[in-house]
């Protein structure tokens, strides 16, 4: 079958370089270089999408900056896939922002790791954003269902 690589002619407009600087002395320093083409990321989503079939939606990783390789270069392809996910409410801020109203999914439940007014205008970023977030306990579901109460 065909391979998760670069189609043949990449669109070279939609590169990204990233060069990391560690000391000199790092052994093959000089082969810390990563390329990351939109067109080569977009190709990859279109064979995985044909491997797994019509039925089965697609949901990428873009937290922390597409893993620091930019939101901004990288949500244009990506969002095509219909669905993404992030780790904070601040990102699904921050993709509204954007002006996308791509499904998104937050891993890590403001419900969990916040407390106090902090937690409720977190939960609230995400209600109003639209957002699914993920829960683990009973604690969480509540206090999800507690803030989505007020705001009705």
């Amino acid at each position: 079958g065909p391979s998760l690589e670069k189609p043949a002619a990449p669109d070279m407009l939609a590169v990204r370089t990233s060069e990391y600087q560690l000391p000199s002395s790092t052994p093959m320093q000089h082969l810390l270089r990563l390329e990351v083409s939109a067109s080569a990321v977009a190709h990859n989503l279109r064979l995985i999408a044909g491997h797994v079939g019509p039925h089965v939606r697609l949901c990428a990783a873009v937290k922390s900056d597409c893993y620091g390789h930019g939101l901004d270069f990288l949500l244009p392809t990506i969002a095509e896939c219909g669905s993404v996910f992030v780790a904070t409410p601040e990102e699904v801020v921050e993709i509204r922002r954007m002006g996308y109203s791509v499904q998104v999914l937050v891993l890590f439940s403001a419900a969990a790791y916040l407390e106090g007014a902090e937690r409720r205008e977190a939960i609230a970023e995400i209600i109003h954003a639209r957002a699914v977030q993920t829960v683990g306990s009973l604690d969480e579901v509540l206090a999800l269902a507690e803030v989505a109460r007020r705001l009705e």
